[in-house]
């Protein structure tokens, strides 16, 4: 709890239970409904007061000082203007890990766990490997990866210097500097002809656009250039697929998240690069969501 406070002060103030009534109603009234509002007005308010839910609830009652309401308020104006949440509290769970993330950068997502625990499940904890990571974004994927690899060396590539700057954040974090090197190159176009990887793994644009008309505003918020796979979404794996089996390891795989109604489409573009055993793998929600396939 607070330390004693001048009464005539305190009553002047707002505590945390009125700004939460407040931001809550005023969202439920504009559109949100009302589980959605009263789960992320109190998220807003945990991060702004730098409580977790236990003390925030303890200290429900007690006045907010200027500083404060004054984040209290911005993000709250933030998170009715559509910004996504994680851009707000600049971090997203992952897997259990903790990721920073900054407006500019693509949001790590649960689905693309699908990506990282296939990519587990063709890595031995206790051998050496190589990987590559093709438009590494926040370095979500490439993290996660090194976290459960130990034995893990990476290269994670972006061409935007913004989303370089976070993966190196997130490669501090977790004491991961020294095992995963960054290049800021335009898919492989930074990649020598002789650099060989066990794995590439890529989580690229792939919505189509007409798709893009349709998104929620707050993915709108996020970088085109992370979400945008052309016409038809496909534009990536056309670019990747060809140049990712040249440098691989033989038997190594190549991996990458899709929309989930491209799994035939991707399928083929691997089939058509010279890549062997292609499988589909379905998120949690019974869709499509990975490719994989290696080279023979």
């Amino acid at each position: 709890m607070k330390g004693a406070a001048d009464p005539e002060r305190d009553k002047e103030k707002t505590t945390a239970r009125k700004a939460y009534a407040g931001a809550w109603g005023g969202l439920a009234r504009a559109g949100w409904s009302e589980e959605e509002a009263s789960r992320d007005v109190r998220e807003i308010l945990a991060f702004c007061l730098n409580k977790d839910g236990l003390r925030l609830l303890l200290d429900f009652d007690d006045p907010l000082d200027d500083e404060e309401a004054a984040r209290f308020h911005d993000g709250i104006r933030r998170y009715a203007d559509h910004e996504p949440m994680a851009y707000i509290t600049g971090k997203q769970d992952f897997g259990g890990l903790e990721i920073s993330v900054l407006p500019g950068v693509l949001i790590p997502r649960h689905d693309t766990l699908v990506l990282v625990e296939q990519a587990k499940a063709r890595l031995q904890e206790n051998k050496p490997v190589r990987v590559l990571e093709l438009g590494c974004g926040s370095g979500a994927v490439i993290t996660a990866l090194a976290v459960a690899r130990p034995l893990l060396q990476g290269l994670a590539v972006d061409i935007d210097p913004l989303a370089l700057r976070v993966t190196e954040e997130n490669l501090k974090r977790f004491g991961l500097v020294s095992r995963i090197h960054l290049l800021h190159s335009a898919w492989f176009e930074g990649i020598t002809d002789t650099e060989r990887f066990t794995m590439i793994l890529s989580n690229p644009p792939y919505i189509s656009t007409a798709e893009m008309l349709e998104l929620e505003p707050s993915v709108k918020r996020e970088p085109k250039t992370a979400l945008w796979g052309g016409w038809d979404g496909l534009d990536a794996y056309r670019e990747i697929l060809p140049a990712a089996i040249n440098s691989l390891e033989p038997g190594g795989w190549c991996l990458v998240e899709i929309g989930w109604r491209q799994g035939a489409a991707v399928r083929e573009l691997f089939i058509s690069a010279g890549f062997g055993q292609v499988e589909t793998y379905r998120d949690e929600g019974g869709r499509d969501r990975v490719v994989a396939g290696r080279r023979i």
